[in-house]
C-alpha cells in the first residue's frame, strides 16, 4: 500500500485482508495475508518477476543483474531496443517490489545491487506459483544430496512447469529416461553437470522448454541434445570454462533470442552461424577470465546481425578488432579489451571511441573491462571495469 493515501483504498485493502483469512480458513495463516501484497502489484508481469525470485535458495542474496537477466529470458521486461533499456526496465521492477515490501536490499553495506527474499515471502511465492498444490514448481536449489531420490520421481518431472536445481554441486546428471511435457523453465547452474559424459541425455525429451540455464557447470562442450529443443528462447552456458567450440546444430534453434556464453573458451564459430539464428537478439561471448582471441568471430560471423541484435558481449585483443566492431553498427553491451605487451601508444587509443554521440555501436555499453600486462613478461592484470 506504499504511496496510497485515499481512505477508500485503505478500506478496500482492509476488506481484502479479512477476505484472505476466510479463504484460507485460518486466521493466523501468514501466507494468505502476504498474498494480499502480491495481489496489489501493478501488473501480472511484476507478480511473475517476484515468483521467479523464489527459484534461488532460501536466504540467498541475488545480484540485481542476475535476476533481471532471468526476467528478460522469461519475457517480462516489456519492449526494449537495447540492453541498457532492458536493465532500466528491470531496475524499475526491483524498485517497485522493494517499495511494496516484497523484496529486500542486502543489509551488507559492502554489497550493492543485491536483493533477497524474506523466508516468508519466498514461501508465499512458492505457494502461489504452485497453486497451493506444490507440484507446478519444483525448487530444490541449495539442498543436500538427499533430494537425489526425489529427482528420480518421474511424476515430478511430468507435472512440473518450472524446476530449479541450482547450487547443488553433488548433481552431475539428470535422471535417465524421464519426460517433462509441461516443463518450460529449467535452472541447473552452479552444479556438477559435465563431470559425466551422459549427464544431459534426457534433456532432449523436454520439448516445450523455453528457458535453460546451465551456467557455472563443468561442460566440456555443448551437448547436441540441447540443439533439439526447438522452442528454446533463452540459453545460458556461461562460465563453463572448457566449452571451446559451437556446434553447427545451434542454428536449428530458430526461436532462440538470448545466447549467453561469457567466460568460456570460444574463439571461433561456424561461419554465419549467428546470422542463421533468425530470432537472436542478445549474444554474449566475452571472457575476462582467460585471454580468448575472437577476431575470427568479429570478422566472419557478425555482419549478418546488423539491425536486429540488441546486445553483444565480445573480446577485443587488438586495435583491428576495435575498428572492425565499430564498422558493424551492432550495439556492444559488454567489451573485454585484452591489451598485449606488443601494443603501444596512449592507453585511450587502445579503447573504442564513438564516432558521434548517437553511435549505435558504443552508445549503450554497460560493461567495459580492460585486461593488460605488467611489463613485458609480467602476469595479466585486470584493469578497471566500467558499468556492471
Amino acid at each position: 500500500m506504499a504511496g496510497k493515501s485515499r481512505p477508500e483504498l485503505w478500506g478496500k485493502a482492509l476488506n481484502d485482508l479479512r477476505a484472505s483469512k476466510m479463504i484460507s480458513g485460518r486466521k493466523d495463516d501468514p501466507l494468505s495475508l502476504l498474498k494480499v501484497s502480491y495481489d496489489y502489484l501493478q501488473n501480472p508481469a511484476w507478480q511473475e518477476c517476484l515468483l521467479l525470485c523464489a527459484l534461488w535458495p532460501e536466504d540467498f542474496e541475488i545480484p540485481e543483474d542476475v535476476i533481471i537477466e532471468c526476467w528478460m529470458g522469461h519475457g517480462l521486461l516489456g519492449d526494449f531496443n537495447n540492453m541498457e533499456e532492458a536493465y532500466a526496465n528491470g531496475y524499475e521492477i526491483v524498485d517497485g517490489l522493494h517499495k511494496a515490501s516484497l523484496l529486500e536490499y542486502s543489509e551488507d553495506e559492502y554489497l550493492r545491487g543485491v536483493v533477497r527474499l524474506h523466508d516468508l515471502i519466498r514461501d508465499m511465492a512458492l505457494w502461489v506459483a504452485s497453486g497451493g498444490k506444490g507440484k507446478k514448481w519444483v525448487v530444490l536449489s541449495g539442498v543436500d544430496g538427499a533430494s537425489d531420490e526425489a529427482l528420480r520421481d518421474k511424476m515430478l518431472w511430468r507435472e512440473a512447469h518450472k524446476i530449479s536445481l541450482m547450487y547443488n554441486l553433488w548433481l552431475q546428471r539428470l535422471p535417465p529416461d524421464i519426460s517433462a511435457p509441461n516443463l518450460v523453465t529449467l535452472v541447473i547452474d552452479y552444479c556438477g553437470i559435465g563431470l559425466l559424459s551422459y549427464g544431459l541425455g534426457s534433456i532432449q525429451n523436454f520439448r516445450n522448454l523455453t528457458f535453460l540455464d546451465l551456467s557455472s557447470n563443468v561442460l566440456g562442450g555443448i551437448p547436441v541434445e540441447i540443439c533439439r529443443l526447438s522452442k528454446l528462447e533463452y540459453l545460458n552456458l556461461s562460465a563453463n570454462l572448457s566449452i571451446s567450440s559451437l556446434p553447427r546444430e545451434l542454428e536449428d534453434l530458430k526461436r532462440l533470442k538470448y545466447l549467453l556464453l561469457s567466460n568460456t573458451a570460444i574463439s571461433e564459430a561456424p561461419r554465419e552461424l549467428f546470422s542463421s539464428m533468425d530470432s537472436l537478439e542478445v549474444l554474449d561471448l566475452s571472457s575476462s577470465l582467460k585471454k580468448i582471441s575472437q577476431g575470427s568471430i568479429i570478422n566472419n560471423n557478425l555482419d549478418g546481425l546488423k539491425g536486429r541484435l540488441k546486445g553483444l558481449g565480445i573480446n577485443a585483443c587488438s586495435r583491428r578488432d576495435i575498428d572492425k566492431l565499430g564498422e558493424l553498427s551492432v550495439p556492444i553491451t559488454r567489451l573485454v579489451r585484452w591489451i598485449t605487451e606488443y601494443e603501444t601508444g596512449p592507453s585511450l587509443d587502445l579503447l573504442p571511441r564513438r564516432k558521434h554521440p548517437r553511435d549505435p555501436t558504443w552508445s549503450n555499453m554497460i560493461h567495459l573491462g580492460v585486461v593488460g600486462r605488467v611489463g613485458l613478461s609480467g602476469p595479466e592484470t585486470a584493469g578497471p571495469s566500467i558499468g556492471r
